[in-house]
Order: structure tokens, then C-alpha cells, then sequence
């Protein structure tokens, strides 16, 4: 079976501020594994 995420404006205003929360509390280098991880 096969999905398509449709990534809406509410989603990628909450994966921003999440990835910044992320990294202000642990480093730019987990923040940017995290978006990685997240786009995947």
C-alpha cells in the first residue's frame, strides 16, 4: 500500500518551531538530524 503526505501550512509552522526549540536546547547539529529524519 502507498501514502502521500500532503504537508500543510499548520505542519510546517509547527516542524519550524519545533526544530528550532530543538535546536536552542541541543545544538544545531540534532536539530538539523531531526529535520533530516522528519523529511525522510
Amino acid at each position: 500500500m502507498k501514502y502521500t503526505v500532503v504537508r500543510t501550512d499548520m505542519a510546517d509552522e509547527q516542524i519550524c518551531k519545533s526544530i528550532f526549540y530543538i535546536n536552542e536546547n541541543f545544538g544545531s547539529e540534532v536539530a538539523l538530524q531531526k529535520l533530516d529524519e522528519l523529511e525522510a
